[in-house]
């Protein structure tokens, strides 16, 4: 089969964790001219606010204090404990520029082994970059922009029962940020919407509306994933599209909690064209009960281990406060 690229990247998919980004990425790399990092990265709006500080990395020795000043961040030690780190060799002859995009592109070209000249299109998957799609566009111009978007009283029961988040403050937070990806999305070329339920419902149509967006032609082998996208939930150590792990909130959520996290959302649920109970206004969390929340989520994450690493904290903080 003939495939017509239009573009080599970057490609990225963003959304709410637990939301499918993970089985989207898989899915996509299933298509011998797409390439996503397996890897989030999360770093990129961390460097882009410090880049004058690293100097010219145009340097060799500059950038290989560069690259050593980064070993800390959770995505090279992820690398280096599979013993597939790029060497600092590598990743500078495969930068295009020394500026924050083509360091960047150097970066997830040497990791999943398409050097710079490849005509495949690289891309990344950090679902907390839905809050930095204009700081994305404003690096890469052509850069095409996948969010997806699950239905919130499934997402927050996910969330809960992955992280022990509390339902309330992810429902408020879910609108929040899909609501800022919205709307910094809206009338900018290269932003495409699709829904978790819409794929996992008819993933053959989903995919090749996905595909003329990205500008290659459909492969039935993205139909099919290698290994299982989920690590926790109904859809763990399955290696295959889960088509019924939708609605579970309605015979998992408590009816008081639903009709709650429906309350906060029912404005984007009926938008989104999601089925709904509740029939009244929109109210929203107030600042001190979030910050509450806040803090006990906070503490969850430490206990499961989730936050272990100081420059973990800093990267993510510059990108989506969890």
């Amino acid at each position: 089969m003939d495939y017509f690229v239009t573009n080599h990247g970057p490609l990225f998919i963003v959304g709410m964790p637990r939301s499918g980004t993970k089985l989207l990425r898989n899915l996509l790399n299933r298509h011998p001219k797409i390439y996503i990092d397996t890897m989030e990265t999360v770093f990129l709006p961390f460097w882009y606010q410090h880049w004058q500080n690293y100097g010219d990395l145009s340097d060799y020795q500059r950038f290989k204090a560069f690259y050593h000043k980064n070993l800390k961040l959770r995505y090279m030690r992820n690398y280096l404990k599979l013993n597939r780190l790029v060497t600092a060799s590598d990743w500078y002859q495969n930068c295009r520029t020394y500026d924050t995009a083509g360091v960047f592109e150097g970066l997830i070209r040497s990791q999943t082994e398409n050097d710079r000249d490849s005509d495949v299109i690289w891309g990344d998957k950090t679902p907390s970059y839905l809050v930095q799609i204009p700081l994305i566009k404003k690096i890469y111009p052509d850069a095409r922009i996948i969010h997806i978007i699950r239905d919130v009283r499934d997402y927050c029961l996910s969330l809960h029962h992955t992280w022990n988040k509390n339902m309330l403050r992810a429902a408020q937070r879910w609108v929040d940020y899909v609501d800022k990806a919205r709307t910094d999305g809206k009338g900018i070329k290269g932003y495409l919407e699709v829904t978790y339920e819409n794929i996992l419902k008819n993933p053959k149509r989903e995919l090749q509306i996905i595909c003329e967006f990205i500008g290659v032609g459909f492969d039935s082998a993205m139909l099919t994933l290698l290994r299982p996208s989920d690590t926790s939930g109904d859809a763990k150590g399955k290696a295959f599209i889960v088509r019924n792990n939708t609605r579970k909130y309605e015979t998992r959520m408590a009816p008081q909690i639903r009709q709650m996290i429906e309350m906060i959302a029912v404005d984007r649920l009926r938008e989104l064209g999601y089925p709904i109970l509740y029939q009244g206004p929109a109210r929203r969390i107030g600042k001190v009960r979030m910050h509450f929340y806040k803090l006990v989520d906070g503490m969850n994450l430490i206990r499961r281990g989730k936050i272990q690493n100081i420059s973990d904290v800093v990267t993510t903080s510059a990108t989506f406060r969890y």
